[in-house]
């Protein structure tokens, strides 16, 4: 249905920039609201409005990716990315691939993007280690809910999750969707996610299907591409392309069903 909403029409890109509109208030009310919490120590819950935030903001990283295809050669593409938009694991792991500084080509990409969507992480028989669920569990389903723990034998509540670690680990959540927030808004604030820039986008990316194979110097050029016409057709210095939310890696090609 988003697939058909978005990408079946002639008017995507006016579609996705009032949507990108509404994510940007929809994150601010989710970072304040969490920082509202936070202040009167219900850190648990905040730490869930922090990682939702985060979640948001991959949204925008999803539809932005989207905008990098050719829509009529890769309609296959664009409903894997349709159902990730939905997937709390692949929202996961779009923002946490895309905040990871040193990876330094696709395949390492490809590798970080593996390991962060893999539902279950079994312990070795002697290791003395629980198994391990995903990352969302800790972030989503901990901070809200009372469960049995199988490891501990006891239940498990939200409440009783005290001390210093487990507060600094909790409120990290909402330190990185400040400064994805930040980020964000600037993009948003410089015009880059208007209908323009976004059919730039598409016209430059739609060219190249990246996959991990694709080297660095052409992921670099296809940015730097977009930053010269956005400059010359939209007055937008091309270094707020090169600077802003947008320029992250592709990830498009490693989406399967979720």
């Amino acid at each position: 249905m988003l697939y058909k909403n978005l990408f079946v029409s002639n008017n995507t890109f006016t579609i996705l920039s009032d949507g990108f509109d509404i994510l940007l208030a929809n994150v601010e009310r989710l970072v304040k609201d969490a920082n509202l919490l936070k202040d009167t120590d219900g850190y648990m819950t905040a730490s869930f409005l922090g990682s939702t935030a985060r979640e948001e903001m991959a949204k925008v990283h999803i539809l932005i990716d989207a905008c990098r295809l050719n829509f009529s050669r890769h309609e296959s593409v664009l409903k894997r990315l349709c159902r990730a938009y939905y997937s709390h694991i692949a929202k996961y792991a779009y923002y946490n691939v895309l905040s990871l500084p040193r990876l330094g080509n696709m395949e390492e990409v490809k590798e970080m993007w593996e390991n962060d969507v893999k539902k279950w992480w079994p312990s070795a028989p002697e290791s003395g280690e629980p198994d391990m669920p995903h990352d969302t569990k800790y972030l989503r389903e901990m901070p809200l809910y009372v469960d049995y723990s199988d490891w501990d034998g006891c239940w498990y509540s939200p409440q009783r999750e005290n001390g210093s670690l487990h507060k600094s680990a909790r409120l990290y959540s909402i330190k990185c969707a400040e400064e994805e927030l930040a980020l964000f808004r600037i993009t948003h604030n410089a015009g880059l996610y208007k209908e323009e820039s976004l059919s730039i986008i598409n016209e430059i990316y739609m060219k190249q299907y990246v996959n991990e194979n694709t080297k660095m110097e052409r992921i670099y050029s296809l940015y730097g591409n977009v930053a010269n016409q956005i400059e010359k057709r939209l007055a937008i210095p091309k270094e707020k392309f090169i600077n802003s939310f947008i320029t992250k890696w592709p990830l498009y090609p490693f989406v399967e069903n979720f």
